[in-house]
């Protein structure tokens, strides 16, 4: 999938995600995700928030034939 695809993708997602309205608020800002490059972490304030965005980006996610890697990433040396 090329880099502007992806984006389209990524940010019809977190538009999904702001929408719920869980997340966490630093100071006045609203945070439901993290991005960088292709990585996504979901920020929520209890687990069952937590997992009510789990379920917004799968089910977003299974409607466009993305896929989540579940697996624990490779350690580089950077750790």
């Amino acid at each position: 999938m090329s880099l502007d695809f992806y984006a389209l993708y990524v940010d019809d997602l977190v538009k999904v995600l702001k929408e719920t309205g869980v997340g966490l608020y630093v100071i006045l800002i609203f945070l439901a995700a993290i991005l960088f490059a292709d990585d996504l972490a979901l920020l929520a304030p209890s687990r069952s928030a937590l997992q009510k965005l789990v379920n917004v980006a799968y089910d977003y996610c299974t409607k466009f034939c993305l896929d989540f890697n579940l697996k624990k990433p490779q350690n580089h040396g950077l750790w």
